[in-house]
């Protein structure tokens, strides 16, 4: 398991869903966002409760659920650092490298 602290500084373990973890999730609440939303959290974040989940702060639960989001996705966290981080985007790279008019 691996950790995620929220903003607040609570620190809680996370956990990747197994495939059957997936689809019984998918195949059971598809009809139910609220659902849906709840069992992700249930497997991912299995130290907290529904009633824990349900009453972290505003910051706390959107931090949370990009997190819950990305395990979810199967994104890697390298796939999440944002631009602002002093590095070029892909476009201001690919114009960095293009050749200048020669009148210029």
């Amino acid at each position: 398991m691996a950790t995620f602290t929220l903003p607040s500084g609570q620190v809680v373990e996370t956990h990747e869903p197994l495939f059957g973890e997936y689809v019984d999730i998918v195949t059971t609440t598809q009809d139910n966002m609220k659902e849906l939303i709840y069992a992700k959290f249930a497997v991912i974040v299995p130290g907290l409760s529904r009633e824990e989940v349900a009453n972290l702060s505003g910051s706390d639960g959107r931090a949370l659920l990009q997190e819950v989001s990305r395990i979810w996705q199967g994104r890697s966290e390298e796939a999440e650092i944002p631009f602002g981080n002093g590095s070029a985007s892909d476009s201001e790279a690919s114009q960095s490298e293009m050749p200048k008019p020669a009148n210029a």
